[in-house]
């Protein structure tokens, strides 16, 4: 790749009890200075972040350690299960088990019943974490209402929209 861009610096700021070191900076973050990236369609390989020049408004910027960036990763992980978790069950689903029992057919007249057993109301229909003895269920499992993408987890209904949505745009 090229020599990075006249004026553009790294100035070393503080390094903290961990190793870790905070820069003040005005290299652009997508090209790193150099005013070039990758071949893109739009403008060739000239970096469209920067328009070429590899100059942007100064910021900061923290290089971690290796054991640093690996404890980052474990608590962005543990936060990723925990909206997993959060979204099963308000979604009214067993968290321990992760299972739940849809209501089917004409719920309405015992919509009481299914609340007082902790039921909740989805966009799915009733839901509940208990089999119910006083109407017909359908077995879920976190599969069937909850999908992984790239790590992320979603709901199946807002993926459905998404993929018919681009189907149907030919994107």
């Amino acid at each position: 790749m090229d020599e990075k861009k006249k004026g553009v610096y790294k100035e070393l700021i503080h390094t903290d009890k961990h190793g870790n070191k905070t820069y003040r900076t005005n290299a652009c973050k997508r090209c790193g200075g150099y005013g070039r990236v990758y071949f893109t369609t739009l403008d060739g390989s000239r970096c469209w972040s920067c328009g070429g020049c590899g100059l942007t408004d100064e910021y900061k910027t923290i290089e971690y350690t290796p054991e640093q960036r690996q404890m980052r990763e474990e608590k962005k992980a543990l936060k990723r299960v925990g909206s997993v978790e959060s979204q099963l069950k308000w979604m009214g689903f067993d968290v321990e088990k992760r299972i739940a029992f849809r209501c089917l057919g004409n719920t309405f007249p015992i919509k009481d019943r299914i609340k007082a057993m902790g039921g909740k109301w989805t966009n799915i229909g009733w839901v509940m974490p208990v089999r119910p003895d006083f109407c017909e269920c359908q077995d879920l499992t976190m599969s069937d209402v909850i999908i992984e993408t790239f790590g992320e987890y979603f709901p199946r209904q807002v993926v459905r929209w998404a993929d018919h949505f681009y189907a149907s745009t030919g994107d």
